[in-house]
């Protein structure tokens, strides 16, 4: 009879460093989590790891997976809500209940979702990059959500709000309570309701997509004063209520040196007379032979202007106005 052979335990962490962490590199994200749970030398071991670039993605959109890791737009890997459930009892003493967590694949908990956020945050040594949020949250959850992440970092590259429910006293909130930067800001409040305008901090970002599709109920809450008085780089929205007196303010103010950063901007209206447009507006038409190009890099956009409108203001800065139908919508 054969002697049933038993292999050894091979012991990782007696390995040097440089081969425990070429091991490491190629462990996947959540298994770099639960090798930090071994103890506080597999966690520090992490910690002292330098990652292959990627970013770190908050969902709590309802029935998503609340954390992803992206790396040139491409998601490498995601913790589903299952997942954490499955580790609840690492984190923060077990403290956490089981039931805060959907069985239905309702999303996570903001509680849950800042305890699981910090820690992870901290392994991989990285702030989140993008975070997803549903717009209907009450006011005491934004503002929840706000302050936490006044304290955990100065910074947000991406904030996406987006769903057919919006409560627009908890967007003000949040926008009203959040002290750190937002690179680019996504509204896309497809609601099938009128919403009073929001808080003017929505325009206190470098890029600012506001989406609609519907043309019953437009995009209202962001006015003219909005745009007059914001620093955005890149300011695109769609399905606006704006008339050719609203963009007529809009192309003086600019003339008049507001949005001094402004390089690009794109909203979706209904057809404008150019006569009413151009009320009062020096301009220079330029032939269709006349082709320019701009990457709007912040949106995924390359566009090609032929000809359009050339204003120019005091300090020699010159802009191209054109107007163009792709829609099917009068």
């Amino acid at each position: 009879m054969d002697a049933v052979q038993v292999s050894k335990p091979f012991r990782i962490l007696k390995l040097p460093y440089v081969a425990l962490r070429n091991i490491i590199m190629h462990l996947d994200q959540l298994e770099v989590l639960d090798f930090s749970f071994i103890s506080k030398k597999c966690r520090s071991i992490i910690k002292s790891t330098k990652f292959v670039n990627f970013t770190v993605k908050l969902n709590m959109q309802t029935a998503r997976c609340p954390f992803a890791f992206v790396r040139e737009r491409k998601t490498i890997c995601e913790f589903s809500t299952e997942n954490l459930k499955i580790r609840n009892r690492y984190m923060n003493g077990g403290r956490i209940a089981l039931s805060q967590y959907s069985n239905e694949g309702e999303g996570i908990c903001i509680e849950c979702a800042q305890i699981w956020a910090d820690y992870i945050c901290d392994i991989f040594r990285a702030d989140i990059d993008t975070l997803d949020l549903e717009p209907n949250q009450s006011v005491e959850k934004m503002i929840s959500i706000a302050e936490w992440l006044n304290k955990r970092q100065s910074s947000l590259r991406c904030c996406y709000f987006y769903g057919t429910e919006t409560n627009s006293d908890s967007l003000d909130r949040f926008f009203e309570t959040a002290d750190f930067s937002i690179q680019k800001l996504v509204l896309q409040l497809n609601q099938t309701y009128k919403i009073s305008p929001l808080s003017h901090k929505i325009l206190n970002v470098n890029c600012l997509w506001a989406s609609s599709k519907n043309w019953r109920y437009p995009i209202d809450w962001v006015t003219v004063e909005h745009i007059l008085a914001s620093n955005c780089v890149t300011l695109w929205i769609e399905a606006s209520s704006f008339d050719e007196g609203d963009l007529n303010r809009f192309i003086k103010g600019w003339l008049n040196g507001n949005n001094p950063t402004m390089e690009f901007f794109h909203v979706i209206v209904k057809r404008l007379d150019p006569d009413l447009l151009f009320d009062g507006i020096r301009y220079e038409k330029k032939d269709n032979s006349l082709i320019r190009n701009y990457d709007c890099k912040a949106v995924g956009v390359q566009y090609e202007f032929k000809g359009g409108f050339d204003i120019r203001r005091s300090d020699g800065r010159v802009a191209t106005l054109q107007q163009e139908t792709h829609l099917q919508n009068p």
